[in-house]
């Protein structure tokens, strides 16, 4: 957090006020929150300028200008500066990913997003998940999906026959042996970005083993069936697993993809 904010807690809400005046729902009033945020501590840093952030990181300007005409742009576009700063476990301080993956709650889907030379990033495609049976939360042992800003951490099972079923991340069986299997094919483990919110203490996403993964019975993709984990189809997993790198941002709302 910049220091001003640090100094008085009440410019966040302003920031949310301004945010929410472009006609920006909650999810991206607080996404925006953290990057603007995010822009003020590079600021303090000597010789970087709005110049530098809107040309590494398809910046604030960026944002302001196209955020009332286009939320979806205006969303992903404000992950990628907000994720900049948090280095997450296997991730590089400082950089936006080349590929940008929004899960709404709302709509049970999950958008993959992929940067685009001189416009920022374009959607390529959508995803049917499953997000937690218990709803939204970011508490240990809540059995909810956390909300906000994360990185894949680690991915777990490449190369493995599809079908594979894990558990504690190591094999046991195949789906074919156990076709109610929690979790199979593909785990891709996810690491929060927030501190306070999804990351450290007793709401870090990461200690409570929260994965993007595969399951034995498919027929809840589309609906809240896990228990805090994001399921895809294994027909989904497979591709997505070997497209998307380490380091990742990923932001769940709880809102519907614009």
């Amino acid at each position: 957090m910049c220091q001003r904010c640090a100094r008085k807690p009440g410019h966040g809400r302003k920031l949310v006020e301004y945010a929410e005046k472009l006609g920006c729902d909650k999810d991206l009033a607080r996404l925006f929150v953290l990057s603007t945020q995010t822009f003020k501590w590079f600021q303090s840093k000597a010789g970087f300028t709005e110049g530098h952030w809107g040309t590494c990181l398809r910046g604030v300007g960026w944002w302001r200008r196209r955020a009332a005409a286009n939320q979806k742009y205006a969303q992903v576009t404000r992950m990628s500066a907000a994720g900049s700063r948090r280095s997450g476990r296997h991730g590089a301080e400082g950089l936006a990913t080349p590929t940008l993956l929004w899960a709404s709650v709302a709509d049970q889907r999950m958008a993959e997003f992929r940067e685009v030379a001189g416009w920022g990033y374009a959607e390529e495609r959508r995803l049917n998940i499953s997000t937690s049976r218990f709803g939204i939360g970011q508490a240990e042992d809540s059995n909810k999906t956390p909300l906000g800003l994360h990185r894949i951490a680690e991915k777990i099972g490449g190369g493995l026959p599809a079908g594979s079923v894990f558990e504690s991340r190591k094999v046991v069986g195949t789906v074919a042996e156990q076709p109610d299997a929690a979790i199979a094919h593909r785990i891709l483990w996810l690491d929060g970005l927030e501190p306070g919110f999804n990351q450290g203490g007793s709401v870090d996403t990461h200690a409570r083993y929260v994965y993007i993964h595969g399951v034995g019975d498919e027929s809840t993709l589309g609906q809240p069936a896990s228990r805090g984990c994001i399921h895809l189809a294994a027909t989904d997993l497979l591709p997505f697993y070997d497209r998307t790198p380490n380091g990742t941002l990923l932001w769940i709302a709880e809102g519907p993809l614009a």
